[in-house]
């Protein structure tokens, strides 16, 4: 899924920074914070929870917009990272049109 998201938001033109883990989504936002417009974030990774990588986002930018994906039905999680400021989620399977619209709003908001 992170190939084919990071594959079709390269072809629309977006600069995109992929990170395998949350541990190194948290060490590449932290060395880039200042040029990552926008985080897409998937509620289930290797490492660290969302949440967890989503306070740490916060901790090197307050601002950061983050756009959590998921298959998952865990909605409580969703809306306790809602209640912490993420700014939107997107649920899977969605297609090149669904993630470019969501990156659209959230890069907009």
């Amino acid at each position: 899924v992170r190939d084919a998201t990071a594959t079709a938001l390269t072809e629309l033109g977006y600069r995109v920074v992929e990170a395998q883990s949350g541990e190194e989504a948290v060490s590449v936002f932290s060395a880039q914070a200042d040029a990552i417009r926008g985080v897409v974030l998937d509620l289930i990774m290797p490492g660290m929870s969302a949440r967890d990588v989503y306070r740490s986002l916060r901790a090197c930018s307050p601002d950061v917009r983050v756009l959590v994906v998921t298959g998952s039905t865990m909605s409580d999680e969703i809306e306790a990272l809602v209640g912490l400021g993420v700014r939107a989620s997107l649920e899977k399977p969605f297609d090149r049109v669904q993630i470019a619209r969501a990156v659209h709003r959230l890069l907009q908001s």
